[in-house]
């Protein structure tokens, strides 16, 4: 196995178990803020809470897919044109959500940058896969 095809992989492996425990967590989410809905007085905060959570359990499905996809793509040598959008689209996703961090707080800069490092490296995984490195 090249290296690019070992990069991949490691990288898809680590996003398919990181989208895995934040679908967990936005079904959790989504599941509190709703059964919060039937008390009147957390209505608001509840909804919220169920926003957030729909929002994590699509991030998680996400990152699942995008991961089966890198797995995918590591096994062979190749184009992998599927792949190599969706590390497009995560690395400008995640960039996006940087440019929005810095007008946070140090904590959400700091995670924004991480949040970037996967897909960067993803996108470096399969570039190599594609040129047979």
């Amino acid at each position: 196995m090249k290296q690019g095809s070992t990069l991949l992989k490691v990288v898809s492996i680590i996003m398919i178990v990181y989208g895995i425990f934040l679908a967990g967590l936005g079904l959790l989410s989504t599941l509190g803020g709703g059964a919060l809905i039937a008390d009147a007085d957390a209505v608001v905060a509840s909804g919220g809470l169920a926003i957030i959570g729909i929002a994590f359990l699509f991030s998680g499905l996400l990152e699942v897919v995008i991961g089966f996809a890198g797995l995918k793509a590591s096994k062979t040598q190749g184009k992998h044109t599927a792949a190599f959008v969706i590390g497009v689209i995560g690395v400008v996703s995640s960039a996006y959500t940087l440019i929005q961090a810095l007008g946070g707080d140090g904590s959400s800069v700091l995670g924004a940058i991480v949040g970037l490092l996967l897909p960067v490296l993803y996108l470096i995984g399969v570039n190599q896969t594609r040129q047979g490195v």
